[in-house]
């Protein structure tokens, strides 16, 4: 790969984990919203890719509102609040989240705009948006909770005046997960602790996050070990562009959970996204100790890292792992087109590199998988030769 070549690929890939976040605040975002249930509907760091400002996404112009309810296999509401996904052919969107009894109430076509780029401008979030009417087919809307598999609900010909309830979301859960989404140390956290961590996710509904972060601190200022708080307070403070002292939280969250998820997910991204390809491939290793089989993204960063870094043969066995639960994702196509070229695999290559030119919009990112492409078509039939003598 050619220097030129090789510094387009960097950049246009390792940008989209955080989708912006280390930009700072953007001033302005609206606050985030919340649905008839009261829970946020803006996707958490953490929690899912967040949308690829490249990727093609459905048409936002009309609202359309939906209902329904997750259930875990055997009944009864999830064993903490899921999110709801939007999934479409190369993107994913998180549209709301459940309420204590599993249900949800989410706006299907509305953009969730706060994890877009805050640097983009409103008629670049538009053009980010559109695809023709009736931009729906070929979606489907899944649950999202680490542990479990998520059945689905297909949203193709699903038109305004259908009947909002779109039934249940049956979640059936994982074997072999070891590490949590929700910290042991909440159970054992003081009252006036859990309290304080109450009145920041009310304010943070309500898009108030200085009056969050607060709180926030006052709760882990009362119980140090609440690694629930020390996550959030570090998200935050990655928000409003402190980064070191997100690191900061995200390693005190570590220290008082050592199986906790969230935190050590946030410091994989913060990584991929600095280029600091070693910590990627260190922080998604330590994830992927905990849960191997519900977080694409930690093979995702997995394989991004050791790409970077030249451990091709480790790349490729990340991507094979995130190519069986997240094949057909356009990050997922991506990356594996990138590393199958890297492994001179130029079949394979050629293969999830005219996946992703499908689902990508026109700009750099198409215009390097074109590249490569080229590159590819040209060498497969070298490569198929050889493998014959």
């Amino acid at each position: 790969m050619s220097g030129e070549l090789r510094v387009l690929f960097c950049g246009t890939i390792y940008a989209w984990p955080l989708s912006g976040q280390l930009r700072g605040p953007a001033s302005s975002a609206p606050p985030p919203a919340a649905d008839t249930f009261g829970t946020p509907v803006t996707s958490t760091p953490g929690t899912a890719y967040g949308p690829n400002p490249a990727l093609k996404t459905p048409d936002t112009n009309v609202s359309m509102y939906v209902t329904g309810r997750v259930v875990v296999d055997g009944g009864g509401a999830p064993p903490e609040q899921a999110a709801i996904e939007r999934v479409c052919v190369g993107s994913r969107e998180v549209k709301g989240y459940t309420d204590s009894k599993g249900r949800f109430s989410i706006d299907l076509k509305r953009s969730n705009r706060l994890v877009f780029d805050a640097s983009a401008t409103e008629s670049e979030h538009q053009a980010n948006s559109a695809l023709k009417p009736g931009g729906l087919d070929g979606c489907e809307l899944r649950a999202k909770l680490q542990g479990f598999r998520s059945d689905r609900i297909p949203l193709t010909g699903r038109r305004m005046l259908d009947h909002p309830d779109v039934g249940v979301i049956v979640l059936h859960r994982l074997e072999h997960v070891e590490g949590t989404t929700v910290s042991a140390t909440w159970a054992m956290a003081p009252a006036p602790a859990r309290k304080l961590y109450e009145k920041a996710q009310a304010e943070m509904k309500k898009g108030k996050n200085a009056e969050a972060e607060k709180y926030l601190a006052a709760a882990v200022g009362s119980y140090p070990k609440f690694a629930t708080a020390w996550n959030q307070l570090g998200q935050l403070r990655l928000m409003r562009g402190d980064e070191a002292g997100a690191r900061e939280a995200f390693a005190l969250s570590i220290e008082a959970d050592a199986k906790f998820v969230p935190p050590q997910l946030a410091l994989a991204r913060l990584a991929i996204a600095r280029k600091q390809w070693n910590d990627a491939v260190r922080w998604s290793d330590q994830v992927l100790r905990l849960d191997r089989v519900s977080v694409p993204e930690a093979w995702l960063i997995n394989a991004m890292g050791n790409l970077f870094g030249s451990n091709l043969e480790a790349a490729e066995r990340s991507v094979v792992e995130l190519l069986k639960m997240d094949g057909g994702s356009a990050q997922a196509e991506q990356v594996a087109g990138y590393v199958y070229s890297q492994r001179r695999n130029w079949p394979e290559a050629a293969i999830h590199l005219r996946k992703f030119i499908e689902l990508a919009a026109p700009g750099p990112e198409q215009d390097l998988a074109r590249r490569l492409l080229a590159q590819a078509e040209q060498n497969a039939p070298k490569t198929a030769q050889s493998l014959s003598k």
